[in-house]
């Protein structure tokens, strides 16, 4: 008998427990957001309401941005047809102004402020609920900053431009909602005014948290690792590399285990383990971003078959040929070659453990060894970024033939860094995020094609700041004129 992927059943145990243990906060949830807040009366309350599977996620396909992946344009398209919502994402390439049918929401824009709503709910409350435990209170405090922080985070880097110092005072922003008024007319704040904002409330989550580090197997709440990896990202997306240094450091003294593949000897043995789900796996320090439950019920069977049939996700040829294939563990085990079709793809095991759990748009201690190597280097600390690099191939590289990463050309090294992130994240949304940074900083200028059939091109990119981000769906812009549209860019 074949089992189910560990992070399904956890998935699917937590959303039955979490459903019939709350039936008032059920109700709640299954209405649309309104400011009648009578079904969040206890600090328990506040405490179910992020542990609802839909706060833990949120609908983001980014992934399929990502231009290490050869994606076959009729298997998508077979599952979301041009102009409907999740077509957004996925047909981002395509040489059609309006990739949405106006009638059609964006389910990415929607499932976020949703949650973000939420999270809301919970800071409008918290302080008014009735309860004795006063630690907890405040902890359900940080976490909602946390998250609020966390969904916006993904928000701004989804519908607007890369942050940049030079323009981000002018750059459209998003909406940032810090109320629970469901009629508002909300307007897009700057880029600048978006990040002032998520620092606030990082800071925020540091000062409320209790908890230093993730409990086990509940590795979608909130602790100070998760909130200190969260704020030296937004710190390093913004250049900032001293203070991406300071909260890097913080995190990492709280959370720094990493997974030795070397040890990993059965495959099937640890996609059993703990290490094997995205709740419990010792690397995810916050695990958000995951996609909507029936979304995840349904698309496992299609990507186990892909998997067999290989005419799903690929990799391209220019990220196969960048892999040492000899001494990288992460060949066979993340990227492996269908006996099939002969093609390299993400192996569909590690596609249902990590893509479910979309750990590295969380926070992780992976992106944390290479988000600190890579701002050593940028502040000239070189010493300390190959240090810092070393140590994290050491726990992907066989340890029999590795032989240490070693340079005193600052361009070389980040060079080094940008190819470990690009394997390590290959089918995440990290890696999308990590184009637009890199194209931001002068780093990244490639033009990405879309074949069809008979190589038919469908769909391009020349990666530049404006092109680099999403359209609002029209409907949504319909609604509330105050959202500006992003201009469409050939």
């Amino acid at each position: 008998m074949k089992h189910q992927p560990l992070t399904k059943v956890i998935f699917i145990t937590l959303y039955a427990i979490w459903s019939t243990s709350c039936e008032k906060l059920n109700e709640f949830l299954e209405k649309k957001p309104s400011s009648n807040l009578s079904y969040v009366s206890t600090i328990e309350d506040c405490s179910k309401l992020l542990n609802n599977p839909k706060m833990i996620g949120g609908t983001l396909y980014v992934h399929w941005l990502d231009d290490g992946l050869e994606i076959a344009p009729e298997s998508l398209l077979s599952m979301y047809p041009i102009g409907t919502a999740h077509y957004n994402e996925y047909g981002y390439w395509s040489r059609t102004k309006n990739i949405v049918n106006p009638s059609e929401d964006d389910a990415c824009w929607n499932s976020l402020y949703s949650n973000i709503f939420y999270t809301n709910v919970i800071l409008f409350s918290i302080d008014k609920v009735t309860g004795d435990n006063e630690e907890l209170r405040s902890q359900i405090k940080g976490e909602a900053y946390l998250s609020r922080a966390f969904y916006h985070f993904m928000l701004v880097n989804t519908y607007a431009r890369q942050y940049n110092s030079q323009t981000a005072s002018s750059d459209m922003g998003i909406p940032y909602v810090k109320d629970i008024n469901t009629r508002g007319e909300r307007v897009r704040g700057t880029v600048q005014q978006v990040y002032n904002q998520l620092i606030e409330d990082l800071d925020n989550a540091i000062m409320y948290l209790k908890q230093d580090m993730p409990e086990k197997g509940l590795s979608w709440r909130g602790s100070k690792c998760a909130a200190y990896s969260l704020l030296a990202k937004v710190y390093f997306y913004m250049q900032q590399w001293d203070k991406a240094i300071q909260n890097q450091e913080q995190s990492m003294g709280i959370c720094n285990a990493l997974i030795d593949y070397n040890d990993i000897t059965d495959q099937d043995k640890y996609y059993e383990s703990d290490n094997g789900n995205s709740f419990r796996n010792i690397e995810n320090i916050f695990v958000r971003g995951m996609v909507d439950i029936d979304f995840m019920l349904t698309f496992s069977l299609d990507k186990s078959l892909s998997g067999l049939l290989g005419y799903d996700v690929h990799i391209t040829e220019d990220l196969e040929n960048s892999i040492d294939k000899e001494n990288d563990l992460r060949y066979g085990f993340i990227i492996y070659q269908n006996p099939y079709t002969m093609t390299t793809q993400i192996s569909y095991k590690y596609f249902d453990t990590y893509f479910y759990g979309m750990i590295n748009v969380g926070t992780s201690t992976s992106d944390n060894y290479l988000m600190l190597a890579e701002s050593y280097a940028r502040n000239g600390r070189l010493a300390d970024a190959i240090k810092t690099l070393n140590h994290f191939m050491e726990h992907r590289y066989k340890k029999s033939t590795f032989i240490p990463f070693a340079s005193s050309d600052k361009n070389e090294i980040i060079k080094k860094i940008t190819l470990e992130k690009t394997i390590e994240f290959v089918g995440t949304s990290n890696r999308w995020f990590e184009m637009r940074r890199l194209n931001t900083l002068g780093e990244y200028d490639k033009t990405i094609i879309r074949k069809g059939e008979n190589d038919m091109i469908i769909g391009e990119m020349t990666a530049s700041p404006a092109r680099m981000v999403l359209p609002i769906a029209q409907k949504i812009t319909d609604i509330n004129p105050n959202i500006k549209q992003n201009p469409f860019v050939n």
